[in-house]
Formats: structure tokens, C-alpha cells, sequence
């Protein structure tokens, strides 16, 4: 196997020794008769990739020799399986059914749940789940052409393959909750509409390897609150075990800045950036929104819920994702710092939230007139500094909110 994977694969005797050391050990006990047909029939996939890409031979062999080698190092569990009954059926199963080509299935195997993946069933497990993620992301499609299928399914897959080892009853309770985000009840009759799901399938389909309790619905439930859109959260719990009557679910009064909830909804807004539900509620988001509120670009109260009166922001998921300690952070103190040196006066007054957040540095600097390598060197100087500063972690409040979804 040693002499295999040096001369046929290229490996360096570091990565074999890598390989020997850890988990994947296990390969050197695989009886070469096993081996040779698995990496044969891998070979003549990605070949056939190769030449879609129209290269020639010695690009086209290289990139063959690459796959082969980021195959064996990033997935050595591929190899255990049977190349008849495991590998062949649903690598050709999933090219029919999501019209992979031969690069993409090689994306798809070197995923680290694809060992997994191609021991499930193809009728009791991968084609039920396949039918199930097709009818969500097409669910609110007004032309549900074929092709339109194929796109949204493939690049659900090929972004998340993981998705394909859930459950059908974990992706249904998640539907079913994102759904019923923003649904009204009007005479007993409930109006779902499907599109968050979708969405969130489409563009975020981690979200779905998340759990649900812990991580989905507290995340959901404090963007709700900092929004001022706590009415369209969900009116009963989907999971089935009641709401903890030790906790109090209180609701905004009416005045608390109803500008944002009747302007855009929860939906809409966790749509807009569906992204914003794989962050970390208590190390990103809670962080990152207490910066905007301290330094007065929003106005929450104790609570995290918008101050009645004050007309604040719509601080939008893709700002709470901007990196607080290598973007938000160094940029706030870096201009603060400039106005107490005797710089131009009054330039956080004109840092607006979207330059703050959202900008390049260059962009960041030419639109506050300061010099690019200044601030780059200063970034880079500050940012361990900000980072590890207990002052500063106290002053932004970390860990100050507990979800009510969360039992302690």
C-alpha cells in the first residue's frame, strides 16, 4: 500500500506517515485487491471531468492526479466501502437524480460526510430525502421547470452534502419552523407560506444540519427581539414539549418601534441573509449587537428589545455578520482614536453603519480620508490587542443574553 500510494498517487512520504498516524491507519490493512478497482473507477470519473474542461493531456492528468490525492488524504473511509454494492449505485444514482457532472461528484466525495452518504439506501433513505428537499425549494416556484429543479437541488447538495444524511423527521420539524415564521392566525385558519424554507435551503442549507432547539429557535427568537418583530415568531411550539411555563414569553407592547416590524418582516429579514442562522448565537451575534448598541448606532434596552421612541436602525444580518474583532472593531477604534489625536473632528459622525460594516478596507479608508497603510498597520497591531482586552469584553457585555428557548 506504501509503495501504491508514493509511485501511483504521489503522495509524500510525510502525508503517508500523516495518514499512518491517525484514524485513517486503517488503510494500510485494506487488501490491495479492494483498493485498485475503487481508485480505477475514481480515475476514469474525474477523467471524464477533465475532458468537459477541455484540457490537455498533461493538465488533464494532473488534475486527475490531484482529485486522486485530495480523495485518499481528505476521505481514506472511501476505501473500506465496496465498490460494487456501495460506491457504484449511488455515485450514479445522485449523477442521474441532481445531474452532477464528474467534478462536481469529486466535490461531493471528498465531503467529509460522503462515506456516509453512499452506505444509505437509495429507496428508504437518499431518494425520499432528494424528493423532500425538490418539494421545499419548489415549493413557492410559479415555473417549475425541469431545469429550475436540477439547479437549486444540485447546488443545495453540492454546498451542504451533509444535508443527505439528515433524517426526513429533522428536516420536516425544520420546515415546519421556519414556515411558521411570520404566519397568521386569522378565524382559525393558519397562512403559511413556504418561502423562508426555501430560501434558507437555497442559500444557507447548513442551517439544516443545526439543531433545532439549541441553536435555530434561540437564534430566531433574539433577532426577533432586536428587531422589534417578536409577532411573527411561531404562536405554538413546534416541538412538541409545550413552552416552559417557568420561563415568561413577553410580547412587545405596541409602541415599541412598530416602524420596523410594519416595515419589513421576520421573514424577510432572515431571508434576506439566511447566513445570519449558522453564527453562533452567544460568541458572534450577542457580541456583535452589543458593539452596535454601545457604540449608539441602534438603541436596545436591557432587554435587547428597541427603545420606545427612538427610531433606530435596521441593523440587517449582514451587519451582525461582519467580523467584530477583524473589521467592526480595529475600524470604531481606529477613527476614535484619530478625532482624541487632533485629527479631523467629528469622522464617527460620518462612519455610517454600512461603510462601518459592510465596506473593503479601501473603501473604508477613502470614504473616511485616511491613508491605507496607516490603517493597516494600526490593524494590525490592534486586532490581538481589542481581541484579548477583558475591559473591552466587559464594556460590549458578552454572554448577556439567555435565550428563554435554552433551559439551564
Amino acid at each position: 500500500m506504501q509503495v501504491f500510494l508514493s509511485y501511483e498517487l504521489q503522495l509524500s512520504q510525510e502525508q503517508i506517515q500523516k495518514l499512518k498516524n491517525t484514524t485513517a491507519s486503517f488503510l494500510f490493512q485494506v487488501p490491495m485487491h479492494r483498493v485498485l478497482p475503487t481508485v480505477a473507477y475514481f480515475r476514469d470519473l474525474i477523467s471524464e471531468g477533465s475532458l468537459g474542461q477541455s484540457l490537455d493531456h498533461t493538465k488533464a492528468e494532473a488534475l486527475v492526479q490531484k482529485t486522486l490525492k485530495g480523495l485518499i488524504l481528505k476521505n481514506p473511509y472511501l476505501f473500506q466501502l465496496s465498490l460494487d454494492a456501495n460506491i457504484k449505485p449511488r455515485i450514479e444514482y445522485l449523477r442521474d437524480r441532481c445531474q452532477l457532472g464528474p467534478i462536481e461528484v469529486a466535490h461531493l466525495l471528498q465531503s467529509s460526510s460522503a462515506p456516509s452518504i453512499l452506505t444509505l439506501s437509495i429507496q428508504e433513505n437518499l431518494g425520499p430525502t432528494l424528493r423532500y428537499l425538490e418539494n421545499v425549494l419548489l415549493a413557492n416556484e410559479s415555473n417549475n421547470k425541469l431545469t429550475t429543479n436540477y439547479t437549486y437541488l444540485k447546488s443545495c447538495i453540492l454546498a451542504h452534502p451533509q444535508i443527505l444524511g439528515l433524517s426526513l423527521k429533522n428536516l420536516r420539524a425544520k420546515v415546519a419552523y421556519l414556515n411558521a415564521i411570520g404566519a397568521h392566525q386569522d378565524d382559525n385558519q393558519c397562512e403559511i407560506s413556504p418561502s423562508l424554507s426555501a430560501r434558507v435551503l437555497k442559500r444557507a442549507p447548513p442551517v439544516f444540519s443545526l439543531s433545532l432547539e439549541t441553536n435555530i429557535i434561540p437564534t430566531v427568537e433574539f433577532l426577533a427581539r432586536i428587531w422589534g418583530a417578536e409577532s411573527d415568531l411561531p404562536k405554538t411550539d413546534l416541538l412538541g414539549r409545550g413552552q416552559d411555563p417557568s420561563v415568561e414569553y413577553a410580547q412587545p407592547s405596541a409602541s415599541t418601534s412598530s416602524w420596523i416590524r410594519t416595515k419589513e418582516s421576520l421573514p424577510t429579514l432572515i431571508g434576506e441573509y439566511p447566513n445570519i442562522l449558522t453564527l453562533s448565537l452567544q460568541h458572534n451575534i450577542v457580541p456583535t449587537v452589543s458593539f452596535f448598541n454601545k457604540t449608539g448606532y441602534i438603541f436596545l434596552n436591557s432587554d435587547w428589545r428597541p427603545v420606545s421612541g427612538k427610531q433606530t436602525r435596521l441593523l440587517r444580518g449582514r451587519y451582525i455578520a461582519s467580523s467584530l474583532h477583524q473589521r467592526l472593531l480595529p475600524r470604531w477604534h481606529y477613527i476614535q482614536e484619530r478625532n482624541r489625536g487632533g485629527g479631523e473632528k467629528n469622522q464617527l459622525d460620518r462612519l455610517s453603519l454600512h461603510v462601518l460594516a459592510s465596506s473593503t478596507d479601501q473603501a473604508f479608508c477613502k470614504q473616511m480620508r485616511i491613508e491605507h497603510e496607516d490603517y493597516v498597520r494600526y490593524k494590525k497591531d490592534a486586532i490581538p490587542r481589542l481581541k484579548f482586552n477583558s475591559e473591552l469584553e466587559s464594556w460590549l457585555g458578552f454572554g448577556g443574553y439567555k435565550s428563554p428557548a435554552l433551559k439551564t
